[in-house]
């Protein structure tokens, strides 16, 4: 066990190591936001064409302005007549906010040289679903828990429950086992079925996530037998969701400058996964159990 510890500590604190292979892994696993990003590239495209920019200039803007937002309200004002001075001003203000990211990210750099951190900050992009910029004590607790109670285990099991996808008061599961594993044979024959079928599933495609929690777990127990499954709750619609997760954005970004706003936004996205609806609440906690127990009799079977 000592040694699984003290592997998931290098893991947590050793240095950061900058190679070609991570340059490779870091583009395969940014592609899916590349359809997203292409079409924010093509509305630019657009702009850029009415406002009489050449191709060449509206590559080279896209390689030195690296924000979509303030390229866009640059052309934007080009278009109606702004000067240089007005558009580099403009540029500034929207791209301002990257001079706080780049201070935080710093000291997690700080063993890297200058060369390599400066381009990575260069590269450094933002979006709704934010991932946090380091690493959080929930994180570390939960891992070094893992390996100092489960890491004898030859079998084990994880049941991740979130909550926002679904129909209301029920909920989906979600396996992230290959197709024909024997993992994902196991949580068939633990919870049914719909642990594997994406029953109640309302996206037409699941993203390839990476980094998730169960993939923790596993990581964390290389020897044992491990079988998990993802639970979601259904809240809202999905459109309200969605929104829920924009207003989170907003609430990060801007939450501070209007905190009477602040207040009202934020009860709203704790009401989009966790409603305050009694019904709601009963109806989670009793699935929830179910579900629980089932696990508990397929890993003691």
């Amino acid at each position: 066990m000592a040694k699984y510890r003290d592997a998931l500590r290098r893991r947590l604190t050793g240095t950061m190591i900058f190679s070609s292979a991570g340059v490779r892994c870091g583009f395969v696993r940014a592609q899916g936001l590349a359809v997203g990003v292409f079409g924010y590239a093509l509305a630019f495209g657009l702009l850029a064409s009415d406002a009489g920019l050449s191709v060449l200039e509206a590559v080279l803007m896209s390689a030195t302005v690296y924000s979509g937002s303030a390229q866009v309200a640059t052309v934007g004002g080009l278009a109606t007549g702004a000067g240089v001075l007005a558009s580099v001003v403009t540029v500034l203000m929207l791209n301002a906010r990257y001079l706080l990211y780049g201070a935080s990210l710093r000291p997690w750099l700080g063993a890297a040289t200058p060369g390599q951190a400066y381009a990575s900050l260069y590269l450094l992009g933002d979006g709704i679903y934010f991932g946090g910029q380091r690493e959080q004590w929930a994180n570390y607790a939960f891992r070094e828990a893992v390996v100092k109670h489960v890491a004898h285990a030859k079998h084990a099991a994880i049941v991740d429950l979130h909550t926002g996808i679904g129909p209301w008061m029920e909920h989906i599961y979600l396996c992230f086992h290959k197709e024909g594993s024997p993992a994902r044979e196991r949580a068939r024959s633990w919870w049914g079925e719909r642990a594997v079928n994406l029953a109640g599933v309302t996206h037409k495609a699941l993203a390839d996530y990476q980094g998730v929690l169960i993939d923790a777990f596993a990581a964390a127990l290389p020897k044992a037998q491990v079988t998990s499954i993802v639970v979601e709750f259904g809240t809202l619609k999905r459109e309200e969701v969605q929104r829920a997760n924009m207003a989170g954005r907003w609430l990060r970004y801007h939450g501070a400058q209007n905190p009477a706003l602040a207040r009202k936004v934020h009860a709203e996205f704790c009401e989009a996964f966790y409603p305050s609806d009694p019904r709601w609440r009963k109806a989670a906690l009793e699935q929830s159990k179910e579900i629980l127990d089932r696990g508990i009799a397929g890993i003691g079977g």
